[in-house]
């Protein structure tokens, strides 16, 4: 089974990066004002590195902070997830470095995230020496391996949910048995933790998108969970609902969306836009067709997965209460749908 290491922490860098650094880099941390917005500019990253083979192992960001301190200054933040042992990486930092310096002019920080499973490979610096010139370029360094089991039972942050989750992949690569135990315990977790419904839909999904089982596992997984939200009434029991056979809703127009939702979504966008959901619709989200993948936003927490440029618009109607199981049907039937090329979709998720 092949997880997707790239999308899922390129996710978890975008929707939470605030706990990211506070958790792998905490001294630096705790000198970004976190007050100010962070700005995303991973199409100026693509536009510096744009010569370079990027690695379906590694995933890479640049943020723009703003200085602690009552300073007008902002700076830029390089962070580079590598999933296996590399020997260029250390030369890609640095030139990444230099490309980055160059173009903006602003002071640079370099982070890197090594989620290999190899204890002994752990390059922090890069060197070269020619005829006495000599060059010394050091970067920060987090290498998952190190952190130890309590601490990350202990961090009550959301990150530190996602490192846990990378970890048990690795380490369960020929044993999905106890694969499917770890991702109940971390899934667990997230409820008796207290964390909000959109972070529980939000990490669960890391954690789905790292922990990958075979259809079988993932099915008893998926009832295994849908009895406990059931048991903890995160979905609606079913007491509450009419009496009679229950009916499928059927998937509404686009034009049936209420207008600031049709207004939010109607335009081309990038990357992720989470919408406001009117009492009818419990989700709303829009997808493209391309092979890149699909967006989803929704009032319940936002879907995204390989963001792309989004031209069409879908509206899912949903009258039953989110929760992870139900999200990630609704997931799953977004990507089937984008990969059938389908230019307007409109369909329930009930």
């Amino acid at each position: 089974m092949v997880a997707d290491y790239d999308g899922a922490w390129k996710e978890l860098l975008e929707v939470y990066f605030q706990p990211f650094l506070e958790f792998c880099f905490p001294e630096a941390a705790q000198r970004v004002d976190w007050r100010q917005p962070v700005v995303f500019l991973d199409q100026e990253l693509q536009e510096v590195v744009r010569d370079a083979e990027l690695g379906k192992l590694r995933a890479d960001k640049l943020v723009r902070v703003q200085r602690l301190g009552g300073q007008e200054e902002w700076l830029l933040i390089h962070v580079e997830v590598q999933g296996q042992p590399d020997p260029r990486l250390p030369l890609r930092m640095y030139d990444y470095y230099h490309r980055i310096r160059d173009r903006y002019g602003r002071p640079v920080v370099s982070m890197a995230v090594l989620a290999d499973p190899q204890p002994e490979w752990r390059p922090d610096f890069y060197q070269e020496e020619h005829w006495g010139c000599r060059l010394r370029f050091d970067y920060l360094l987090c290498k998952l391996i190190e952190i130890t089991p309590q601490r990350l039972e202990q961090e009550n942050n959301p990150a530190a949910v996602v490192i846990a989750a990378h970890l048990a992949t690795l380490r369960t690569a020929a044993d999905m048995q106890g694969r499917k135990l770890l991702k109940w315990e971390l899934t667990r977790r997230l409820y008796e933790r207290g964390y909000g419904k959109k972070d529980v839909l939000e990490i669960f999904r890391l954690i789905d998108w790292l922990m990958v089982l075979p259809e079988s596992l993932r099915v008893a997984f998926r009832e295994q969970l849908k009895q406990y939200e059931q048991e903890k009434s995160y979905a609606t029991p079913d007491k509450h609902r009419s009496a009679g056979p229950r009916r499928r809703p059927p998937g509404r127009p686009v034009s049936d969306c209420p207008a600031p939702i049709r207004a939010a979504l109607g335009r081309p966008f990038i990357g992720r836009r989470a919408a406001t959901a009117g009492s009818e619709f419990a989700a709303v989200g829009v997808a493209s067709r391309g092979a890149d993948g699909f967006s989803v936003g929704s009032g319940s927490g936002s879907l995204v997965a390989r963001p792309l440029m989004c031209t069409r618009v879908c509206c899912f109607l949903d009258s039953q209460p989110p929760t992870v199981s139900r999200t990630s049907r609704l997931h799953r039937a977004v990507e089937r749908t984008v990969r059938r090329r389908e230019e307007i979709v409109e369909f329930d998720c009930a």
